[in-house]
């Protein structure tokens, strides 16, 4: 998908007289507010965010930006359920985004809701919930900012999986497990971020992280 066009979007929606609170509605955000920054540029898009947008606009998000007409008339929540023209774009759900954590050494873990992001429809469900993901120690997987789906469901480690922890003072952190010894590593381009050995007793696990939404570039 090419980069979002705010623009684009925001001309769409004058023309249909869409507004962001409605827009908002069919994304799932939690208030129009969050349509108002996005449009804005006050904060990053993410690829299954400008997906979403698109399939309710009825826009072709992966070629040159001209409105596609759907055969029938349909609400736009029908045409993000539905994939839109084509079935061009996945079914999607949404799961709440409820705090930031980092993804370095431990640090304190910020709980304020975030709104919702919009996922594949087979991963939204109980258990799931939304992270944004904060520092670069992960940025090779998941960059500075980007959002992460954590399934509280999964909670043995598994070498290779990639974990949200807590420790005993309410710190947090994002990082991947490896064996052998049993530690926590980053996977950054920053050499400056170190693997950390822990025990038993220092964490808990949060859950898996089983998806994450990279922002547009």
């Amino acid at each position: 998908m090419r980069a979002f066009d705010a623009m684009l979007v925001r001309q769409t929606m004058k023309a249909r007289s869409i507004s962001q609170a409605q827009l908002a509605r069919d994304l799932g955000f939690a208030s129009q507010s969050a349509v108002s920054a996005l449009l804005a540029g006050h904060r990053r898009v993410t690829v299954d965010e400008a997906a979403a947008i698109y399939a309710l606009l009825g826009l072709d998000g992966a070629g040159s930006g001209a409105t596609t007409a759907p055969d029938r008339a349909e609400p736009a929540s029908a045409r993000l359920r539905d994939g839109g023209a084509g079935d061009s774009v996945p079914d999607y759900g949404v799961v709440p985004v409820i705090g930031i954590a980092g993804a370095g050494r431990w640090r304190e873990a910020v709980e304020v809701p975030l709104g919702h992001m919009p996922v594949p429809a087979r991963l939204a469900g109980r258990g799931v919930f939304g992270i944004e993901v904060s520092g670069d120690s992960m940025d090779l997987l998941i960059d500075d900012g980007g959002l992460i789906l954590v399934d509280a469901g999964q909670k043995e480690l598994a070498p290779g999986g990639v974990y949200l922890i807590a420790n005993s003072s309410g710190e947090a952190t994002v990082k991947r497990y490896r064996r052998d010894p049993a530690r926590f590593e980053p996977c950054s381009s920053n050499p400056a971020h170190r693997p950390f050995l822990i025990s038993d007793d220092d964490f808990s696990v949060l859950g898996k992280v089983v998806w994450k939404s990279a922002p547009v570039i």
